[in-house]
């Protein structure tokens, strides 16, 4: 709701897409991409609190392990590499997905790296499918 009816999530999207292009239609870009970056800090800080409330404890350390999920759960969700294409239910669908298969092949009693192997391969399956469909999308308007 806030990426297709607010000035700002417009614009964030334009910029995502191409930031030339986003100047060039009168976008201030600097202006979007720092209120992309102070949003997403204080989405990550609460993120980090919640956390460790969680978890009871807070290390220097905590959190590394999760960088390749978040990846994997956007771009399994449809949020494209290349900018400008995702959506939040998306992100959630893909974060919903890659749970569930994780979990599953855990409770089934398969190792760890093998779980962490099939993550793998559905984030290169989800940039494959990115990478076609872009490949299809310019070969399409040309």
């Amino acid at each position: 709701m806030i990426w297709t009816r607010t000035e700002f999530g417009r614009d964030l999207f334009a910029v995502g897409g191409n930031p030339r292009a986003a100047y060039i239609a009168g976008i201030k870009v600097d202006r979007v991409k720092i209120g992309a970056y102070v949003i997403s800090g204080l989405l990550s800080g609460l993120a980090g609190w919640l956390l460790a409330g969680y978890m009871g404890a807070v290390t220097s350390s905590f959190g590394t392990t999760y960088e390749m999920q978040v990846i994997a759960a956007a771009v399994i969700g449809g949020v494209s590499l290349t900018g400008g294409r995702g959506s939040i239910l998306g992100v959630l669908a893909g974060t919903l997905l890659l749970t569930v298969i994780q979990v599953g092949l855990a409770i089934l009693g398969i190792q760890q790296t093998l779980i962490t192997l099939a993550g793998g391969l559905m984030i290169f399956a989800a940039v494959l499918i990115d990478a076609l469909r872009n490949l299809y999308g310019a070969r399409r308007s040309s």
